[in-house]
């Protein structure tokens, strides 16, 4: 089994597309499993209160907020009385992975499924711990690109670069892992062949080029999406340039709030890595970093979620009862500061 991880807006889906279309692999849209601690730390709880997590959703507290949780089923063929009659029927998130792995590949009739869910990165430890022998992609892009491609679906610029730091950071204290192989995306759009290359390496399968070209082996009973609007482009169609180097466009200026970002010592401390800053971090993949950075005078920013004050009617009201009364036990923290 192997997962693929990243940022969001990173390339994630792109590299799902990709390997998918290889004759022993089978990649499809995010479940989105493997990045909820629940499955980890309390699989009983996790059953105890399926009815209510079914119907709401879990986040991912501490480390990010989403409560999206066995998503995309239908792109499987499946549908959420089965998955949640599967997590029912297992005891552990082992259990649990192990019926998806074998419906999947037994369905497409491949050997080697990839599951993709960006926000894996935040649950390493985790997942290494309950799958020693599984692998992890991780596919990185430079972190101005993101911050542009993530304002263009609705996010500020300070959640953006908050999203890249959090999730970069989540992996570096496993880099030396040797089930772990790390992408830059800019490599896999310019030198794709020899990144695919090395990818077939790392799982041990035959390379040939033709594989990611053709649509001939792509796995059947996988449905993909053609991704956000927002890209410009559709993940499955033959590789462009012009998603690499985007930030160019733009004065050098506009990112300077970016580059003053830092982690807080408290996710620092949950994730097990140093405080590091995006500074720190565009060295480590070799993004270049200017050696002028303007300080940040009369700029306020604050890396935090956007809290939109909403009406709520009954239904809202009952949720937001039911969410804090018996499945979140915890509030998201702040994850970066400028």
């Amino acid at each position: 089994m192997v997962i693929i991880c990243s940022s969001s807006s990173s390339g994630s889906t792109l590299l799902s597309n990709l390997l998918n279309r290889h004759p022993l692999i089978a990649s499809g849209e995010e479940l989105g499993f493997f990045s909820k601690p629940i499955f980890y730390d309390d699989f009983s709880r996790l059953k105890r209160l399926s009815f209510l997590i079914r119907r709401y959703g879990i986040s991912s507290n501490p480390y990010f907020d989403d409560r999206s949780i066995l998503r995309n089923l239908d792109s499987y063929g499946l549908n959420t009385r089965i998955g949640w009659k599967w997590v029912k029927a297992s005891s552990t998130i082992q259990e649990l992975s192990s019926k998806f792995e074998r419906y999947i590949l037994e369905s497409t009739e491949k050997k080697i499924w990839v599951e993709k869910t960006p926000e894996n990165i935040y649950l390493l430890k985790k997942f290494l711990s309950a799958f020693p022998q599984a692998m992890v992609l991780h596919i990185v892009r430079d972190p101005r690109d993101v911050v542009l491609s993530l304002m263009k679906r609705g996010f500020s610029f300070e959640y953006a670069g908050d999203i890249w730091l959090s999730s970069v950071a989540a992996i570096q204290p496993f880099r030396s892992n040797k089930n772990i192989l790390e992408i830059r995306y800019e490599d896999l759009i310019i030198k794709h062949e020899s990144i695919l290359q090395k990818i077939c390496s790392f799982f041990n399968i035959p390379f040939n080029k033709s594989f990611f070209v053709e649509d001939k082996y792509v796995s059947k009973g996988i449905l993909r999406s053609k991704g956000f609007d927002s890209w410009g482009a559709d993940p499955s169609q033959p590789i462009s340039l012009n998603s690499v180097d985007k930030f160019k466009q733009l004065p050098k200026d506009f990112f300077s709030r970016l580059y003053h970002m830092k982690l807080t010592k408290t996710f620092a401390d949950i994730l097990g890595c140093a405080e590091f800053n995006i500074q720190d971090l565009m060295n480590r993949y070799g993004y270049d970093v200017p050696e002028q950075i303007p300080p940040l005078t009369n700029l306020t920013a604050r890396a935090t979620r956007q809290n939109l004050k909403q009406k709520r009617g009954i239904a809202e009201t009952l949720k937001q009862f039911f969410i804090t009364r018996y499945i979140e036990t915890e509030t998201p923290i702040k994850r970066v500061m400028i």
